[in-house]
């Protein structure tokens, strides 16, 4: 079986690859590991918010959407909280998975359920082996294969800086503030937790070992943080958690899967594999600020976090604003938290 494109991994960023590629006219073959019933379960485990601007790439329905979200809030460690408006949704990832593979199956794109076990470089292209013992030839692959790519691993011989394992669990209980994202800080290693609207419910997760709920529908996943140096190498292509595009600051990946994904395929589209590495590192997406302003709070403890938030009690722009003042050492560390709003999401 030969095809013009493999994506590897029917998640966000795959799922929304094949359909750009399909669209395109391009064959497509799109695997993942998971059965139907295990993929739907794994990908319930996510916050599931994206920003209204973040939607608009993966064209998202009025039925896909669980909650509109009007405002974002931080609550420090110290009991200060910043807030600031913003246009958001919480989705739901599962509909929006399942309507990019039909509308992608409908161009002429194929799925299958099945792991990959090896990927090799050939002279005509790419060899993608999988479990079976079959194999499929084509002229690119495109890794959208999560924190643990095995595209990444053979094909670019490289791994995330961090692979952190986050917790989430859905709670029937209503939301205290129904059109709020909160996120909590935790007082050392730059960790937070989130307590999500979720249709007439709320989720709740974080990284494991600081989730305090212990009732609930229950998930577990990793979270890919730091991209390699390049994300393009003799006709492979690293997209979404494959490439560690997650944001380091808001742990945020959903925009980012899509925005990568439809750059890849245009990219690919092109023949021009360089137009997509250009759109990454001019892409405000991938501020440097957030890889620096996520090490800065890992290092932070309580003390250092009173001091950084001193000003932020309240609205979080003129708190910013008032901090940039006051702090001009910190100023970048004050705008990356306000980019990471802006953008990480």
């Amino acid at each position: 079986m030969d095809c013009d494109v493999v994506v590897v991994g029917c998640g966000p960023a795959g799922s929304a690859a094949s359909f750009f590629l399909a669209s395109r006219n391009i064959s497509t073959i799109c695997i993942d590991r998971l059965p139907d019933a295990r993929f739907e379960r794994y990908h319930s485990i996510c916050g599931e918010c994206i920003s209204v601007k973040g939607s608009k790439t993966a064209g998202i329905t009025p039925d896909e959407i669980r909650n509109r979200i009007k405002e974002f809030r931080l609550d420090w460690p110290g009991g200060r909280s910043s807030r600031i408006k913003i246009d958001g949704l919480i989705i739901d990832r599962v509909k929006v998975l399942q309507r990019l593979r039909r509308d992608a199956e409908e161009k002429g794109a194929h799925f299958i359920s099945s792991s990959v076990v090896e990927v090799k470089k050939i002279p005509e292209g790419f060899e993608t082996v999988l479990r079976d013992g079959e194999s499929i030839q084509s002229r690119y692959i495109i890794g959208a294969d999560g924190a643990f790519s095995i595209v990444r691993k053979y094909l670019f011989e490289s791994r995330p800086e961090k692979i952190l394992p986050v917790e989430m669990r859905v709670l029937n209980s209503p939301p205290e503030l129904p059109e709020t994202i909160r996120f909590t800080l935790k007082d050392k290693g730059g960790y937070y937790g989130w307590d999500f609207p979720y249709g007439t419910g709320r989720s709740v997760g974080a990284v494991r070992g600081y989730l305090e709920e212990t009732e609930g529908l229950h998930g577990a996943r990793y979270i890919p943080i730091g991209w390699p140096d390049t994300f393009v190498k003799d006709g492979a292509v690293l997209i979404g958690d494959a490439a560690g595009m997650v944001n380091p600051v808001s742990f945020g990946g959903l925009r980012i899967a899509f925005e990568s994904a439809k750059h890849s395929a245009e990219a690919i589209a092109s023949g021009d594999l360089q137009r997509y590495e250009k759109w990454w590192r001019k892409s405000p997406l991938s501020d440097r600020r957030y890889m620096r302003l996520s090490e800065l709070f890992a290092s932070y403890d309580a003390a250092q976090y009173e001091f950084f938030s001193r000003h932020l009690g309240g609205g979080f722009w003129s708190g910013g604003i008032v901090s940039v003042l006051t702090r001009p050492r910190l100023a970048w560390a004050y705008f990356g938290c306000l980019m990471a709003i802006k953008n990480g999401w």
